[in-house]
């Protein structure tokens, strides 16, 4: 949750790129009784992944965001980066892109793809972000009248030199894979190495 299928514009929403989109066919049950404790007794990792959507493999998407599926594709091209599915069924199929390895889990048969979670900011991320430069009260005055805007390329200045390894914290893109928002209220990271939601299921049929 994250962060496969028709690529959506929502970058920061939990519709990250990747995810399938299209008519499925509903089921009243799911196929399986998934528990992260019993379904993930041995992770195995993204490469086994890659490995086991070979050309041919047949998967079953079983849940996405939430709803409950029993939608048979079969992988018909697969790519360093992403893999291509035709449907089996009256759903609809497309492309999968593979997620990064800290927001899957597989063992095999099951594969669990979340977007990416959220923390609470780290006393050191807290200390770059005090250490902003600001305007004087002279500055931010003439900054208006004159709308030149100082204060944005101060900060810009500063994260992309003292602080270019905290440059997500600007808040204006993700950078590593992190990116600074708001929730609640309340300034959070949203960080990819951190599972959020689980945004699909797959099985492996064989």
């Amino acid at each position: 949750m994250t962060k496969g299928w028709k690529q959506e514009s929502a970058r920061h929403s939990l519709a990250r790129k990747g995810i399938e989109t299209g008519h499925r066919k509903k089921t009243k049950h799911s196929t399986t009784n998934l528990t992260q404790k019993e379904t993930f007794s041995e992770k195995k990792t993204l490469n086994d992944f890659k490995k086991a959507l070979n050309i041919g493999s047949k998967w079953r998407l079983v849940e996405r965001f939430g709803e409950k599926l029993n939608s048979l594709r079969e992988v018909a091209e697969t790519h360093p980066d992403y893999i291509k599915f035709k449907s089996l069924d009256a759903s609809k199929a497309g492309r999968l892109d593979f997620p990064k390895a800290s927001l899957l889990d597989f063992d095999g048969r099951m594969a669990i793809i979340y977007s990416a979670g959220y923390r609470d900011l780290t006393d050191e991320e807290k200390k770059i972000i005090e250490a902003e430069p600001k305007l004087t009260q002279q500055e931010t005055e003439s900054d208006m009248l004159a709308d030149t805007n100082i204060g944005y390329w101060r900060k810009k200045q500063y994260y992309q030199t003292t602080a270019k390894d905290f440059y997500y914290l600007a808040g204006w893109k993700e950078h590593k894979g992190k990116y600074k928002t708001h929730e609640n209220n309340r300034e959070v990271i949203r960080d990819d190495d951190i599972k959020g939601k689980a945004i699909l299921i797959y099985e492996k049929v064989k």
